[in-house]
């Protein structure tokens, strides 16, 4: 049985595959990056449970692409790379990695590592969303079984519209912008043009909303984007 989905990203692929190999001895489903645009977009589309990257690139800063990622990715982010000096450490830890892995990797020590990062990410958004739900007036959200139901029915959403309200839900009480939700919901190469994104909020407001034109779950924020209310699922 899978237990998770782990993104690798290194430019050696000699690298890739052996430690593809190590993560499916383990029970993981790698999968492998070959640029820092590419683990980007893989990102996104895959959501993983956590991210590996080798600190050895050469396409794209890796140290950029942390940040970039932790724009608005909260779990995992583990580091690959020969010893480090202290303030090379003390920089990648600031900036938003959860583990460096010095080399040489134990084949035993890299899965464990991953594993014990996944287990304190899992517990830490437990703790701050318990139930792993949204409520807000009737409108229930089920994050675990990726149930929506208004009332005492329930709401049938395409994957698309479900991804957008889990995000928004997710974040709720923030306002996420098009452009934020865009990267998230269709990846870096999304059209700028953020028509699709309003045609799907449309339909979902159709299918959540009493009054479609007056929401009270779905709010927009004009010029920027769209927030939900605070969920009073912990209140």
């Amino acid at each position: 049985m899978v237990t998770g989905k782990i993104l690798l990203s290194s430019e050696n692929p000699h690298k890739l595959q052996c430690l593809s190999a190590l993560l499916e001895e383990a029970k993981f489903l790698p999968i492998c990056a070959k640029s820092g645009q590419e683990t980007l977009t893989l990102a996104i589309s895959h959501l993983p449970d956590a991210i590996v990257l080798d600190l050895e690139m050469t396409s794209m800063d890796p140290r950029w692409l942390v940040e970039k990622l932790r724009e608005w990715y909260l779990r995992p982010i583990l580091i690959l790379s020969s010893p480090l000096s202290e303030t090379e450490t003390v920089l990648l830890l600031d900036i938003g990695v959860d583990s460096i892995l010095s080399s040489p990797w134990d084949s035993l020590q890299f899965p464990a590592y991953i594993r014990a990062a996944i287990r304190l990410s899992r517990r830490l958004m437990e703790a701050d969303n318990p139930t792993g739900g949204y409520r807000y007036k009737d409108l229930l959200i089920d994050f675990h079984r990726r149930l929506v139901q208004l009332g005492d029915k329930s709401v049938r959403l395409t994957p698309i519209e479900y991804r957008i309200v889990e995000l928004l839900a997710r974040n709720s009480g923030r306002v996420l912008s098009h452009r934020l939700i865009m990267e998230r919901i269709w990846g870096p190469y999304h059209n700028e043009n953020n028509k699709i994104l309003r045609v799907n909020v449309t339909n979902i407001r159709r299918k959540l909303e009493a009054c479609p034109g007056t929401p009270c779950y779905i709010l927009t924020e004009n010029g920027v984007g769209y927030r939900m209310p605070p969920s009073e699922e912990n209140n």
